[in-house]
């Protein structure tokens, strides 16, 4: 990539046309100062694909512009952002040869400003060619916009073709097939098909009759095999054994919900005993191959939510040629044979997606924690003891039965869902979500998905820009990450103010059943009265695109608000949708009014408050509580005091220098903020006067230092990925991206945290990435070498991060010390599996020990 003053010295120096050469000289030498200073802002770089520079009879530049416009839409290159939102239209439709649905406002910026000029010093020949053949990037800072040319990500493709290809064939384990499943629908008797015949079918995916074996007799020997499993399955008594096992806890003289949990230990334990009852040795071949299927149950069980895992994990070093009674040379008939590996994959895939999985779903509920991706397991009789008094209660309260029949029709039009509770930690409390019901038809599905892009997404995006203008001295976070800049901020106010951190005193709290307890009549009245303050608004598409991860993420911009983001690449993909205030307020009406939830077979709307899940509930919630903030006196702030509201969702810490403002805060939260039905968790209220000098206050998992006014994020509050890669460069990769994006924000940042505080926060990114490190490679003993520098590219990233802070001070040598002194725990209570543990073990420790020499010279 060079720059653009860079590319028209090129074009100058490297023509063969000495007169063009002259009259691009002569043109560069008379443009103003303006300009010349601009082309430092712009690069370029060649497009993956070149084509022929078409010949250009007009002298307009903006006429040109359209011309490159027409010639990359007539070629069909309709992943440069020159070309989105137009089409080439028919003559019989429209008198111009293009037609735009939305402006493209990259193709409007070439028509004016520098580019005029740009179109004098390079000539008509030259800037269609930097047009059609190149893309442009603006540079603002640390962002670049888009202007012309290939989005990044397709320039890459090519690049990555080859790993993907690679990656094709993948195949993967996951809970997705045994989450949120219902007693009833699922039994023992269930779990396993009737005949051989059907057996077979559903393994193999392939009619019996068209298997093919050599001798007959060996055909008589798979339909024994096959009735025998049968046989076996049903045999077995399955209560009993879940009983001996699995033991039945009380519900009643628990403290909390996870008291009532089965222990994966025990639910892997009952499922190696049913597989073991269920199946013959001779079924797997050996003994070796039936191990190999039971120790991959544990790590099945043990996957967070959307977690998954390679079949690779199982199949690799499993002995296919043991398994005799498929035969050594089958073949499925005339147009498709299988080899041997292929069939044994596809039963080791029947045996985890489709038996383990039924096995469970027939006596056990699975779920995640609130609030956690942890997967915990129930027996249904518990979960039913547990789940059935507050559903009774729920549905009392806050549902009322619809009278109509609901068809499909009215399902999709209704906006229905499903109910699906998730426990919280605390005894016999629940969250209950809307699960929205998703369309088998694809026609159905096309449309339900437009009316998402084209309605419920720009709604959204209004809704939250109606949140973000809320009063000054609260600041509504996005999200956690959020935490540490906004502490930053108000932490240099008060040192401008007090020359240090003065004492601060706080409040914490949070709203209980936020999504239950709020008005829908209330929450309609605080969208109107927002909307009032604008005539309409311009939802307009755009993307972004991460140059470190290679992705891309689609985002919405409002009444053309610039999108804020460090690093990489904006672009504008010109779909624009126009909405009023009415029509806005119409659709938030419609789904509040009509949004209803299946539960045991029947539909209910809502009593009071909203559903949690459902399309707009989150960006509703958001909006009324920051208009609760704005509107309550009491966050308004007391006088001769400094004081920050900090919020995200229905979460609040309010800091303060006043003691009395704090305890004006807690009086009116203990009350409850009557006008919007919003009342505190009482138990969870959390001040100054409860809480111990030494102690972090923990906010959305960020602990904050209220004497020093610092902020750490703790292993505890670290996700620990679980990353199943078939390759363990993949895994290294991942694992040292996730460290550097914790150490590359604002935890790091000075003005922020002390040098104590960011060396701990590097010991916690540290352990994070040991555990992740333990929990993801099961395989092999990774190469000694691999791994050696997996943990140097990690002291540098922490090396970097120190040095970027604290320059020519010596104290990155503590940050490595610290990553090195983290691995060598691990090593030494054998929890990673590396070749020649001990040989690392004492390669770390003199590296430790050079440290500390290098850093006392």
């Amino acid at each position: 990539m060079k720059s653009l003053r860079e590319f028209i010295w090129q074009c100058a120096e490297g023509g063969n046309d000495p007169e063009l050469t002259k009259q691009t000289t002569g043109s560069w030498e008379r443009a103003d100062e303006s300009f010349k200073e601009a082309t430092y802002h712009y690069f370029v770089t060649a497009n993956p694909t070149y084509w022929e520079v078409p010949s250009v009879h007009v002298n307009d530049q903006a006429s040109v512009v359209d011309q490159c416009v027409t010639f990359l839409v007539e070629k069909k290159v309709y992943n440069n952002v020159l070309t989105f939102g137009y089409k080439a239209a028919s003559h019989s439709q429209v008198s111009s040869a293009l037609h735009c649905q939305s402006t493209n406002l990259n193709v409007t910026r070439l028509k004016c400003g520098i580019w005029k000029t740009l179109f004098g010093v390079l000539g008509s020949k030259r800037f269609v060619e930097l047009i059609i053949n190149h893309s442009i990037f603006e540079s603002s800072g640390t962002t670049y916009t888009q202007i012309t040319g290939v989005v990044p990500r397709e320039q890459e493709r090519a690049g990555f073709a080859q790993c993907r290809s690679s990656n094709k064939g993948q195949k993967y384990l996951d809970n997705s097939s045994f989450l949120y499943k219902n007693k009833g629908k699922y039994t023992p008797s269930q779990v396993m098909p009737c005949s051989p015949e059907a057996l077979w079918e559903q393994i193999f995916q392939i009619d019996w009759k068209d298997f093919r074996l050599p001798h007959h007799s060996q055909l008589v020997r798979v339909r024994q095999l096959l009735s025998r499993v049968i046989r076996n399955h049903r045999r077995i008594r399955y209560h009993h054994v879940l009983n001996k096992i699995c033991p039945r806890t009380g519900v009643f003289n628990k403290t909390g919900n996870r008291e009532c949990e089965t222990d994966i230990k025990l639910v892997s334990r009952f499922l190696v005993v049913i597989v073991e009852k269920t199946f013959p040795l001779e079924f797997f071949g050996s003994k070796y191959n039936r191990c190999k299927i039971l120790s991959k149950i544990r790590p099945l069980l043990q996957l967070k939510l959307h977690g998954r895992m390679p079949l690779s994990m199982v199949t690799e070093g499993f002995r296919t040629g043991d398994i005799v009674w498929l035969g050594k040379n089958p073949k499925t008939g005339s147009r498709t044979a299988h080899s041997l590996q292929e069939i044994v994959v596809q039963l080791i895939e029947w045996v985890f997606k489709k038996f383990i999985s039924s096995v469970i779903c027939s006596v056990f509920h699975c779920c995640e924690i609130s609030a956690t991706r942890e997967i915990v397991f129930f027996r249904f009789d518990v979960w039913k003891s547990m789940a059935d008094p507050f559903l009774r209660t729920y549905a009392l309260n806050y549902l009322k039965k619809k009278n109509e029949y609901c068809g499909c029709n009215g399902a999709r039009k209704a906006n229905h869902g499903c109910l699906r509770l998730v426990p919280k930690r605390k005894k016999m409390q629940f969250r209950v979500i809307f699960v929205p019901l998703r369309d088998c038809e694809p026609e159905k599905i096309a449309q339900h998905e437009e009316f998402i892009r084209k309605t419920i997404k720009p709604t959204i995006c209004i809704l939250q820009f109606l949140a973000s203008e809320a009063s000054p001295s609260t600041k509504k976070l996005s999200s956690p990450s959020d935490i540490a800049s906004t502490i930053c901020l108000f932490k240099g106010a008060l040192k401008k103010t007090y020359g240090c951190v003065p004492k601060l005193y706080f409040i914490k709290f949070d709203i209980e059943s936020c999504y239950d307890s709020i008005p829908a009549y209330r929450a309609v009245e605080v969208i109107e009265k927002h909307l009032t303050s604008h005539s309409e608004f311009f939802v307009r598409s755009q993307s972004y695109f991460d140059p470190d991860k290679g992705t891309s993420k689609r985002f919405s911009t409002l009444n053309a608000r610039p999108f804020a983001h460090d690093g990489g690449v904006a672009i504008d993909k010109v779909q624009t949708a126009h909405f009023t205030g009415h029509e806005v307020l119409a659709t938030v009406k419609s789904e509040i009014e009509k949004s209803a939830i299946i539960y045991e077979g029947k539909c209910y709307t809502r009593k009071k408050g909203i559903f949690q899940g459902a399309s707009l509930s989150a960006a509703i919630v958001d909006l009324f509580y920051s208009d609760l903030v704005e509107n309550e006196s009491v966050f308004a702030g007391g006088k001769n005091s400094e004081n920050l509201v900090l919020r995200l969702a229905d979460d609040f810490l309010v800091l303060s220098t006043s003691k009395s403002y704090i305890e004006s805060v807690e009086r009116t939260v203990c009350a409850g903020f009557q006008e919007y039905n919003a009342v505190s968790n009482r138990d969870k209220i959390l001040t100054h006067a409860s809480l111990r000098e030494s102690e972090y206050v923990r906010f959305c998992a960020m602990d904050l230092n209220l004497k020093s006014l610092e902020v750490l994020k703790h292993t505890e509050t670290l996700s620990t990925m679980c990353v199943f890669s078939g390759s363990t460069r993949n895994l290294y990769h991942k694992l040292s991206c996730n460290f550097q994006r914790v150490l590359s924000n604002d935890l790091t940042d000075p003005n922020l945290n002390s040098l104590d505080t960011i060396l701990k926060q590097i010991f916690f990114a540290s352990t994070n990435v040991a555990e992740s490190f333990c929990l993801s490679y099961v395989g092999k003993p990774a190469p000694f070498h691999g791994f050696m520098d997996f943990i140097n590219k990690l002291t540098k990233i922490a090396d970097e991060s120190c040095k970027r802070i604290f320059k020519a001070q010596g104290y990155s040598s503590n940050a490595r010390k610290i990553v090195y002194s983290v691995f060598m725990k691990f090593l030494k209570q054998n929890k990673m599996r590396v070749q020649n543990t001990s040989y690392v073990f004492r390669t770390l420790s003199q590296v430790i020990k050079t440290q500390t020499r290098t850093k006392k010279t």
